[in-house]
């Protein structure tokens, strides 16, 4: 069992909404950062933390991006380098929390804020990107497209997490990923700096993105990536099969420490 605290914090002057996860059992002071999707927000992990600090002994951390959840709500637009700002905002976080012997554990566009994190700041223990981005391909273009066939279903849907934010968010998403100027974003040269051990994982049927996605993010970052291809699974792994991610994550997690 896992008890957890929720907390506020400001920082430039945004209230975000963070969560401590305490297992009964924490036997190491390894910290488990969990970043969520783009759509996503702290609760929106449902189980899984818990289950991978209690499985890991571990502290965990999660937090809702401004624009999400319980966060602040913003009127921002987001732009080509908003993933790389949302890393520059989480050292932040890291700082003012005085978090240490941090492994970042990402989600779409958390792992993506993962890799870049890792690439900029070199100070995490180690890092788990989950169906994460490093480039836009034909098939992430063609992933949103449908997904934005079924907008007004998925709004409703997150509205339990997001309130009133929901569709300027989704609004945002939609704009921000589909736009001439996102399409040729790309942080391929950034993942050659990443030195931690770094576990990517992806589903085969990943809506957003190729198998060879996954695969070129491992290449590029060298001898301490790994990757790992889930059979019959999408771009929630961690939703679809938990079991199976929490022990991937644990054993990969194991092996290095």
């Amino acid at each position: 069992m896992c008890s957890s605290e929720m907390i506020t914090v400001e920082i430039e002057g945004k209230i975000i909404s963070c969560s401590y996860i305490t297992p009964a059992n924490s036997t190491n002071d390894t910290l488990l950062l969990f970043l969520h999707d783009a759509l996503g927000c702290s609760e929106s992990w449902k189980d899984f933390p818990s289950t991978l600090c209690q499985k890991m002994g571990s502290v965990g951390f999660t937090y809702d991006r401004v624009g999400h959840g319980k966060s602040a709500a913003t009127t921002a637009k987001w732009s080509k380098g908003y993933l790389e700002a949302e890393a520059d905002f989480l050292k932040k976080i890291i700082a003012t929390q005085n978090l240490k012997n941090v492994v970042l554990i990402g989600s779409s566009d958390g792992g993506s804020i993962a890799l870049l994190y890792a690439a900029k700041y070199q100070d995490c223990k180690a890092i788990v990107s989950i169906a994460g981005h490093s480039k836009v391909e034909e098939e992430t273009t063609e992933g949103i497209q449908r997904t934005i066939q079924n907008s007004e279903k998925i709004i409703s849907q997150l509205k339990k997490y997001h309130d009133d934010k929901t569709s300027s968010l989704f609004q945002n998403w939609q704009d921000c990923w589909l736009s001439a100027d996102f399409k040729n974003w790309n942080i391929e040269t950034e993942l050659l700096k990443i030195q931690c051990p770094s576990l990517i994982i992806q589903g085969k049927q990943d809506e957003y993105a190729t198998n060879a996605h996954c695969k070129s993010i491992a290449q590029l970052i060298g001898k301490k990536a790994k990757v790992v291809l889930i059979d019959d699974c999408g771009h929630f792994p961690y939703k679809e099969n938990p079991s199976l991610i929490a022990a991937t994550i644990h054993s990969f997690l194991n092996s290095e420490s």
